[in-house]
């Protein structure tokens, strides 16, 4: 490569350099933990659930452009890992936790779209 193209390279990269800097990653989603888990409405795909690191469940009813609270599971040091919805009836959920901080998890249930949550007795102590 002659000297002048080098140049021309260089300078293109400096030019280029601050766009390609502006087109970073931006946060969409809410506070509270890493996200370990993602999970949609078998009947409206825009519905997304969202758990994180830090016991957090959060829901979008808009395809993920916004988010809401939707339940805590046990405080900050429970790990939402799995997600399921009941593809009959999505007001059915499965939460299955571990703790962060001691042995063992929970898996949580609700039947009523998350108004009150079950932790399984079967399932207690395990980490899912």
């Amino acid at each position: 490569m002659s000297l002048t193209r080098a140049k021309v390279f260089l300078l293109a990269v400096a030019l280029l350099a601050p766009a390609y800097a502006a087109a970073q990653w931006t946060q969409l989603g809410p506070e509270g933990g890493d996200v370990r888990t993602l999970e949609y409405d078998p009947k409206n795909p825009d519905r997304i659930f969202l758990g994180t690191s830090a016991g957090r469940l959060y829901v979008s009813q808009d395809g993920g452009a916004s988010w809401a609270p939707f339940a805590h599971m046990q405080g900050d040091q429970m790990v939402l890992d799995n997600i399921a919805l009941d593809p009959s009836d999505s007001r059915v959920m499965y939460v299955a936790t571990w703790n962060a901080e001691a042995e063992g998890g929970v898996l949580f249930r609700t039947r009523d779209g998350g108004r009150s949550w079950q932790a399984l007795p079967g399932m207690h102590g395990k980490s899912i």
